[in-house]
């Protein structure tokens, strides 16, 4: 009963990918913006990135 990873080592997935997958693009996603998905665990930036993710 261990918790679940956080998925892309806690950074935002929405905004690496609206950036271009750059590095610079990197931020770390917020606990308060967590989403389970299919099993797993994500942080998001915040409200709008989670509602782009779903």
């Amino acid at each position: 009963m261990f918790p679940k990873p956080i998925e892309f080592a806690g950074y935002c997935s929405v905004t690496y990918l609206d950036g271009g997958k750059k590095y610079e693009c990197l931020v770390l996603g917020q606990q308060e913006f967590a989403v389970e998905y299919r099993d797993k665990l994500y942080f998001l930036l915040s409200e709008e990135a989670r509602e782009r993710f779903m």
